[in-house]
């Protein structure tokens, strides 16, 4: 189902963006994931898949991500997202984009659904950052920098 949005998604951008390598990535993404998510007695080769697609595609998101269907990874070159962030339907993520923590044992970002991440953007810590957001280049957002540009938050 999730992959179904998925390819929907990359339709509505443009035909283009069918071809790209990213499709393909996410593809193979919501295979790996659906067998880790049914089955984590098989969590050795998985881990090898997961490993593999790292070094190929050089995007890194744990088979465990939860990630809601109609995402789109445009030029899917250095994207990292933390195992236990959330990310919600119909995202867009640019190239070089990090979700995660701030150090370890610190929250995750919780991200809703619709929002456009773009290229070089960072976001680390406990932070919620809602449905239709977009958020510009190179952009780092903070549970602080949240704070200060969104005081009602």
């Amino acid at each position: 189902m999730r992959l179904r949005d998925d390819l929907r998604a990359y339709c509505t951008v443009g035909w283009a963006t069918v071809f790209d390598l990213s499709l393909v990535y996410l593809v193979l993404f919501r295979l790996f994931s659906g067998l880790y998510q049914k089955n984590r007695k098989v969590f050795l080769p998985l881990r090898f898949f997961e490993k593999l697609l790292e070094l190929v595609f050089g995007v890194y998101m744990p088979l465990g991500t939860q990630i809601g269907g109609g995402l789109v990874i445009l030029h899917y070159h250095g994207v990292i997202v933390n195992g236990k962030a959330v990310i919600g339907r119909d995202c867009r993520l640019y190239p070089r984009v990090c979700i995660g923590n701030r150090f370890p044992g610190d929250g995750v970002p919780v991200i809703g659904d619709d929002v456009v991440i773009g290229t070089g953007a960072c976001i680390f810590g406990p932070v919620c950052i809602p449905s239709g957001a977009r958020i510009p280049a190179n952009a780092v957002v903070t549970p602080k920098t949240l704070a200060e540009f969104c005081p009602e938050t």
